[in-house]
């Protein structure tokens, strides 16, 4: 028996269409019966910070004029943060969760190898504003923040990732929002009266 052209030109067609319309729907199925494949490709490839901000127990920050404030956390639920240094105070909730808020939702996007040069073309110095993210199971983060880039929509940023994860530093691009966290006046750390 021997097909016309057509005729097997007419049974690809349709065998392709029909794996195009199957596919997003066995895609669904595939990945709902498997949440943890998805959740695992978005926590290890995409995400600079692997933790939620529950994790966090202490805060300290060097500011762009050389002055450093620290924080830990004194209860989860709520959130509630106390000032350690320069003062003993409550601190603003709002003010730290805003801040804590940003480390889940930035995402792997440029990555470069830091080098003396790159650090200097990206603002980035031993007297860059800094946070220090110290964890609840002693892993800890350091975040030296850098120049805007070119349309000033976002900051360059190191990331010293814990000795543990035996990752080197890297330079990434961050929301502006990490900067704007930390610029504020010192009265906006506190709790208000």
């Amino acid at each position: 028996m021997r097909l016309k052209n057509t005729t097997i030109f007419l049974s690809i067609a349709a065998i392709s269409l029909a794996v195009i319309a199957v596919f997003p729907y066995a895609k669904s199925v595939v990945f709902s019966t498997f949440p943890g494949f998805t959740t695992k490709i978005a926590k290890d490839d995409h995400l600079i910070f692997p933790f939620s901000p529950e994790r966090i127990k202490k805060i300290k920050l060097r500011l762009a004029n050389n002055n450093y404030l620290e924080f830990v956390r004194t209860s989860n639920q709520p959130p509630q943060w106390q000032m350690i240094y320069p003062e003993k105070t409550k601190a603003n909730d709002a003010a730290i969760s805003f801040l804590t808020s940003l480390f889940p939702t930035a995402k792997r996007e440029i990555e470069l190898t830091p080098t003396p040069q790159q650090r200097q073309e990206y603002g980035i110095s031993s007297s860059s504003p800094t946070i220090d993210v110290f964890l609840q199971d002693g892993q800890n983060y350091r975040i030296l923040l850098g120049k805007s880039n070119f349309d000033d929509t976002q900051i360059y940023a190191e990331v010293v990732f814990p000795e543990s994860s035996k990752q080197t530093p890297r330079i990434f691009l961050l929301s502006k929002s990490f900067l704007y966290a930390i610029q504020r006046d010192f009265s906006e750390w506190k709790q208000p009266q």
